[in-house]
């Protein structure tokens, strides 16, 4: 049918139709994409978020760490100063503190003061250098009489060889450790290795009994370059 004076016909009509379905039909796929690109950008930040929490707890890790390393450093530092000596006798670190004659509290094994040592230019410590020291309630160095031992264990080796040195000291030997330096007060231990220890972890049991009879023990993990393994020859082969 045609149009006449401004009548729709039927074929019009459904043309008109087809048009409205096509532009739904648009719409429809725009409002799709819009939705599937809102859920990608979504994931996308949901990703984004993870990886900046990792990076936030790993950066937390870092800081405790480098405020621990800060905290040993300054340790270090008030240790390296200067000592004197006071009207009195007592050595007096610069920091104030004073080598004490009084009550033992506790033994300190100082393990930035402990490790091994190499002193014959050969790779690997052949030596064990470790500083223990008796201290009060306030942690000051305290020198009293007694006996001194110390035990060291590799625990990477077969439980049988695990322990790799003992020594011990009587009164008078201990009292003959005995040191006031620049790196603090305390017992300085210098022996070889009974055993060699293949592993770079040292455990360390030092143990001190006062001559009251009141014994002090301290366990502390140290650090060294363990002396390379010699290379197993083989057997030559047989013709």
């Amino acid at each position: 049918m045609a149009d006449l004076n401004g009548i729709v016909t039927p074929k019009s009509g459904v043309a008109a139709r087809r048009g409205a379905i096509a532009a739904l039909f648009v719409f429809v796929l725009f409002v799709v994409g819009c939705s599937g690109l809102t859920t990608r950008r979504t994931r996308s930040v949901e990703v984004q978020l993870r990886q900046q929490r990792s990076e936030n707890e790993e950066l937390r890790r870092e800081l405790a760490s480098t405020q621990s390393a800060l905290t040993e450093t300054q340790q270090t530092v008030e240790a390296l100063r200067e000592t004197r000596n006071d009207a009195s006798g007592n050595v007096t670190l610069a920091s104030g503190a004073a080598v004490s004659a009084g009550r033992i509290d506790r033994l300190r094994l100082n393990t930035l003061l402990s490790g091994g040592l190499d002193r014959d230019n050969i790779p690997g410590d052949e030596l064990l250098s470790a500083l223990v020291t008796p201290v009060d309630t306030s942690g000051t160095p305290t020198r009293v009489d007694g006996t001194l031992s110390l035990t060291a264990f590799d625990y990477s080796l077969p439980e049988r060889d695990q322990q790799v040195g003992h020594w011990e000291w009587d009164t008078a030997a201990t009292a003959a450790l005995w040191l006031n330096g620049f790196v603090g007060a305390g017992y300085r231990i210098t022996e070889a290795w009974q055993t060699l220890p293949r592993s770079a972890d040292i455990v360390l049991h030092a143990r001190f009994v006062s001559g009251g009879g009141q014994q002090f023990d301290a366990t502390e993990t140290v650090t060294i370059e363990a002396i390379p393994a010699a290379p197993v020859n083989s057997a030559p082969e047989s013709r």
